[in-house]
């Protein structure tokens, strides 16, 4: 079964990432074939620890937003061991984004099969649960704003993320990831228990105050924003993290929203330039400036579902130190 399941992803992969290089499409498109084959048992030892090594690389270019490059050294984790599950863990988790970022539900299709290809090797790891979560919230607000006609995955979502609960309780990403998922399937009262929840079990996390702010400064609904507590809230993470350009972002946005739009411009600049002296990413850059146009026409920022949407990020080792 498990070889009839990998041809599919195989042939499937091609059609998906038509027009990349072999080496940015997850097990290299079936253009290679993993370093398996008449190897000693001390060489098979050896390739479990160099898959592991570049499964760690992966997901450090994953946090850097180098999405073509997590994806080969993922891929070199894959030809030293493809039985590694945290492989398919990376592989579904830059699908996913992938197709978030390129409204592809294709790429998000790609992704949930990635994720099922492992779930009975990681279904006790809390972090791959909410990332699946996220992938099954992406892929239904697609559908839903696209008025494609599918089956509907939010229970799915639901499950995962109860799943994720019943491990750890008092984890605050779970929460705050519940609450950014509740946030992009339009149920502001409830990402509004969930956002309480994430400090009630981290209170200094700059993080979630930072995401409770943008939400409550710029959602949609009128009745969920509330621009002096996003303010306060803002203004708290930034303390925790001086200078940080998303944060500064997010404080622009709790100005704008009490309609001091001076001081959301100032704000806005200064998170632009900040930007540029850091990581200098350029769509980055292109929405920070997309904020700031706004606010120079006197007008708030409102979100789109999917901007609440972020990977759980986990590592299983990480899951203390991260959050």
């Amino acid at each position: 079964m498990k070889r009839y399941l990998l041809a599919f992803l195989l042939i499937h992969q091609a059609a998906v990432w038509a027009g990349r290089p072999p080496n940015e499409i997850p097990m290299y498109g079936g253009h290679s074939k993993p370093f398996t084959e008449n190897i000693s048992a001390q060489e098979r030892e050896q390739n479990k620890l160099l898959s592991a090594h570049y499964v760690e690389a992966g997901w450090e270019k994953f946090f850097a937003n180098n999405a073509d490059l997590a994806i080969k050294r993922f891929n070199q984790a894959w030809l030293y061991d493809p039985e590694n599950p945290m492989i398919y863990w990376g592989f579904a988790v830059v699908m996913g984004e992938r197709g978030k970022a390129e409204g592809n539900t294709a790429h998000l299709h790609e992704s949930m099969t990635l994720f099922e290809k492992v779930a009975d090797q990681l279904d006790h790891n809390p972090g791959f649960l909410i990332d699946w979560a996220i992938t099954c919230a992406t892929l239904n607000n697609m559908r839903e704003h696209a008025g494609i006609k599918e089956e509907i995955v939010d229970e799915k979502c639901t499950k995962l993320l109860s799943q994720a609960e019943r491990l750890s309780p008092e984890l605050p990403v779970l929460w705050l990831r519940w609450a950014e998922i509740d946030c992009a399937s339009s149920r502001p009262d409830d990402a509004h228990y969930h956002f309480e929840k994430a400090l009630q079990f981290k209170s200094e996390c700059f993080e979630t105050k930072n995401s409770f702010a943008w939400f409550l400064a710029t959602y949609p609904d009128q009745k969920a924003r509330n621009g002096d507590l996003a303010l306060t809230l803002a203004q708290e993470a930034l303390k925790e993290s001086a200078e940080n350009p998303s944060l500064l972002d997010t404080l622009a946005a709790a100005w704008a929203e009490l309609a001091q739009f001076d001081k959301a411009i100032e704000t806005q600049e200064m998170a632009i330039n900040q930007e540029k002296q850091t990581t200098n990413r350029p769509d980055i850059l292109k929405i920070m400036q997309a904020h700031l146009n706004y606010y120079e026409q006197e007008r708030a920022w409102r979100s789109q579902p999917t901007d609440f949407l972020l990977p759980a990020r986990l590592l299983a080792d990480r899951i203390q130190t991260q959050f």
